[in-house]
């Protein structure tokens, strides 16, 4: 997963400071080239890899990466030649230190103390129209992860929406400066999703036409978020909101559990989220640690209880059967 981060963050970084990130001017053999080189050199500083120790299976391994993470960077090429959107940070820090571009949550805890919540952004995609500066954060996963309200107000993935709302609360001059906005821009949160990074096995002829396969492919880079209801910035992000780079519809119905909101209704949300780990911080100082877990969680597909991965089952006295029921 790390090495297809930072192999995605090297592709758009060059064709985005080369200036053909939003042209048509890359075919798919440019790409898997670029893809090739770039896993090689990102290899060998990660994985400390060299071509005298290398042996012949991890050769086999990368190669194939390279391979699928091609038409990852293509899927991504082709979003980005019709959006009005920039990937503009990657790997963005949310932090409290000083060279922060985006300071992190801090929220009030019934003993007076704090929690301080921040992380590391994969990417965050930015778009200035007129005085405002929209933004989207993104989360690679590499088998597709499914956006749940459900999950989050159970206090489960949260991450994605603390580093939205992080955004939209904090991000200071630095941030707007770097996106190409004025100081006083006012930041808006465009959305938020998990962006699957793994093409799909597709069966067919080797010979079958490019253009056909990369069709195919596409429906494998599944996209689920939160997003803002505006039909202006949906179009901005899938031109014509075909569906295929955000899972929403000319109808701006949402799908693939994603979820659309107006401003107000994220202002809400950021509130309740707040509730919800200001609950988690007052549990953890008040050293609550009852064997109380969730019930059945909906992901991607199916349904689990937290005991599923628990790695405590062995002390724990609650007697749990059918942990796992698949949906109907």
């Amino acid at each position: 997963g790390t090495l297809v981060h930072s192999v995605l963050q090297a592709f758009l970084e060059t064709v985005k400071n080369n200036g053909i990130l939003h042209s048509d001017k890359l075919d798919f053999t440019e790409i898997s080239k670029m893809i090739k080189d770039i896993t090689e050199r990102q290899s060998a500083l990660i994985l400390e890899f060299t071509p005298e120790n290398k042996k012949a299976r991890v050769s086999h391994m990368l190669k194939r990466l390279s391979e699928a993470t091609a038409y990852t960077a293509e899927n991504l090429v082709l979003e980005f030649t019709q959006s009005g959107f920039t990937p503009t940070f990657f790997e963005l820090p949310i932090n409290k230190y000083s060279d922060s571009a985006v300071m992190p949550i801090k929220l009030s805890l019934d003993d007076g103390s704090y929690v301080v919540l921040g992380g590391i952004s994969d990417r965050v995609d930015t778009m200035v129209k007129g005085n405002r500066l929209y933004v989207r954060v993104v989360d690679y996963k590499s088998k597709g992860k499914t956006f749940s309200l459900e999950s989050i107000r159970h206090g489960l993935s949260l991450q994605l929406l603390i580093y939205l709302f992080s955004i939209w609360d904090n991000a200071g001059t630095a941030f707007k400066l770097s996106a190409g906005a004025s100081p006083d821009s006012e930041i808006i949160p465009a959305g938020a999703e998990y962006h699957g990074t793994s093409p799909d096995r597709i069966k067919g002829n080797k010979d079958a036409d490019a253009e056909l396969v990369s069709e195919l492919l596409s429906k494998s880079f599944k996209r689920s978020g939160i997003y803002l209801s505006d039909s202006d910035i949906i179009n901005a992000m899938d031109c014509g909101l075909s569906s295929r780079f955000v899972p929403i519809n000319k109808k701006l119905e949402a799908k693939d559990g994603s979820v659309i909101m107006s401003i107000e209704e994220l202002n809400r949300l950021k509130d309740e989220l707040g509730g919800i780990l200001t609950d988690i911080g007052n549990s953890i100082k008040a050293g609550k640690a009852d064997a109380e877990p969730l019930g059945q969680i909906p992901s991607a597909g199916r349904k689990y209880t937290a005991c599923e991965y628990c790695n405590m089952k062995f002390v724990c006295k609650k007697a749990v059967h059918d942990t796992v029921v698949e949906e109907e």
